[in-house]
């Protein structure tokens, strides 16, 4: 980014206090996921594949490469996500493996005060592309509220769960993700999951990861949004290899009561536009270690 629109993002969180929620301009990043991808993501065959995922906390990127993806494209309509994965993509090269989770917020009792630490950002800021020191300088040193709930979900990052959910977290496999990532740009595209057709004409991907963008579609099409969506699915098929995947929905186990999701997650309206013969579920072991299950809906190109 230029340094007029870091200033301009800087000017925002010094008004509001705090960034949106999901699609309502600048939006909370996660620090790091909340999904289960090591419970799907070594199922499939990524060695040398090319894949598209949503941006996020980066941790869909990072598990691919684990996996042998060979490039891996992100998108996201949160511009600040290009800066956390920037971000997090130096403080992979160049700090030890434990002030990395210390940094991101894991730790024993997941509300670490390390996260964003002031000392631990001095010892690799110098590496920094000149966007992200500018924006986490202020961050860390200039933002007079806590990161943690303003600028960033304030999700419980407890290493024991983070590292079930997040292969790379372990400590040999940081290892050989550090090796990996010394050799990897960051190839970010700042769109809307329904403007990426038009984004990608002639490019195609063995593996696209949409996250659970499907929970919140609702916000950019309130009318007929699942029909929308599965018209947008139809469409990014002609952007897979044969015998490429689409996961179309990450469904959580639980949800809030009264929380502002769309209905993708019930099966009773899901079925009618995306039917389980053509759209297959798969189960994985939820986040809560409780032995409940989260689905992904997958689309697979024959």
């Amino acid at each position: 980014m230029t340094k007029k629109e870091i200033e301009k993002i800087i000017d925002y969180l010094s008004i509001k206090g705090c960034f949106s929620s999901y699609f309502k301009g600048y939006a909370k990043m996660y620090a790091m996921t909340t999904e289960n991808i090591s419970g799907f993501i070594n199922k499939y065959d990524l060695k040398n594949k090319k894949v598209l995922t949503v941006a996020g906390s980066g941790d869909q990127r990072y598990n691919c490469y684990l996996n042998g993806a060979k490039d891996v494209v992100c998108f996201d309509n949160n511009p600040l996500a290009e800066l956390h994965i920037k971000l997090k993509d130096t403080a992979m090269k160049e700090l030890e493996y434990a002030d990395f989770l210390k940094f991101f917020g894991v730790g024993v009792d997941g509300k670490s005060n390390c996260f964003l630490d002031k000392i631990i950002f001095n010892k690799f800021k110098n590496y920094l592309d000149e966007d992200v020191y500018l924006f986490y300088d202020f961050l860390i040193n200039g933002f007079r509220r806590h990161p943690f709930g303003d600028a960033y979900y304030d999700y419980y990052n407890i290493y024991s769960k983070i590292k079930k959910l997040n292969d790379y977290v372990e400590r040999s496999n940081f290892d050989k993700l550090s090796n990996i990532m010394a050799n990897k740009d960051i190839d970010f595209l700042n769109v809307n999951v329904f403007s990426l057709p038009e984004v990608l004409v002639g490019e195609k991907f063995d593996m696209i990861l949409l996250s659970n963008i499907s929970d919140y579609i609702h916000y950019v099409y309130p009318n007929d949004y699942m029909a929308k969506y599965r018209e947008l699915i139809d469409k990014l098929v002609d952007n897979l290899y044969d015998g490429g995947i689409i996961q179309i929905g990450y469904i959580y186990s639980r949800y809030r009561k009264g929380g502002d999701d769309s209905n993708f997650h019930i099966d009773e309206s899901r079925n009618k536009l995306f039917p389980v013969d053509e759209y297959p579920i798969e189960f994985v072991n939820s986040i809560y270690n409780d032995g409940t299950y989260d689905k992904i809906i997958t689309y697979h190109k024959k």
